[in-house]
């Protein structure tokens, strides 16, 4: 990375720009779509508050008790495809570790309440389908959300391309945060069982997750 450009999101992640316009080409191969997709228009009962976090500046909180399996939110925002992100990412109007990936080529640019959630080697959440965001244990009134970042992103983003360092400070912490084949494997079963991995990462794990 050494002479690259660095684009930094205060100071969570650092992806080489560079690196970021070759990822490209992994994205642009088959079918790429701008089109919107629906985002679900139903009315929500918000069950969390953004606030300060422990982890990283901004979070969001539960602002009741939520219950095992309980849905949270639809984490929402534009629906991009990625060139998309890039544009917005060289227009200053998103950093690279903001928008939500949600198929091999559509991300989702994140409303505020959800771009505050933050990761967690450890997490209370996950996200299922596209953009579901889901209790995987019961969640106390003041606990910070959480979720794994990496069970969202493609196992084509290469580290070299894009990467985030871990501020979890969880005792499984995995330091950094990569793409979905960085989490053990273990640890990726149970997330299937839960329910809490995207349609688009389990097509891409099928095989793995096989053997």
């Amino acid at each position: 990375m050494k002479g690259t450009p660095l684009v930094e999101r205060r100071g969570k992640g650092v992806l080489g720009v560079g690196m970021f316009e070759r990822a490209l080409k992994i994205f642009s191969r088959g079918r790429s779509s701008a089109a919107r997709i629906p985002m679900m228009a139903l009315e929500e009962c918000e069950l969390i508050a953004m606030g300060p976090s422990d982890i990283h500046h901004l979070g969001s909180f539960a602002k009741s008790t939520i219950k095992k399996g309980e849905f949270i939110r639809f984490m929402r925002g534009d629906v991009i495809d990625f060139k998309d992100v890039l544009r917005r990412i060289k227009k200053g109007k998103i950093t690279p570790d903001d928008p939500l990936q949600i198929d091999k080529d559509l991300f989702i640019d994140l409303d505020p309440p959800s771009l505050a959630i933050n990761h967690s080697c450890n997490p209370n959440a996950g996200i299922r389908a596209r953009n579901e965001l889901i209790a995987i244990c019961d969640i106390h009134a003041g606990e910070e959300v959480t979720f794994d970042y990496s069970t969202t992103v493609s196992c084509h983003v290469k580290p070299d391309a894009w990467t985030m360092q871990c501020r979890c400070n969880s005792e499984n912490c995995r330091t950094s945060i990569c793409n979905v084949r960085s989490v053990p494997k273990d640890l990726l079963v149970e997330y299937l069982k839960m329910n809490v991995l995207q349609s688009y990462i389990i097509d891409e794990l099928s095989e793995y997750l096989k053997n």
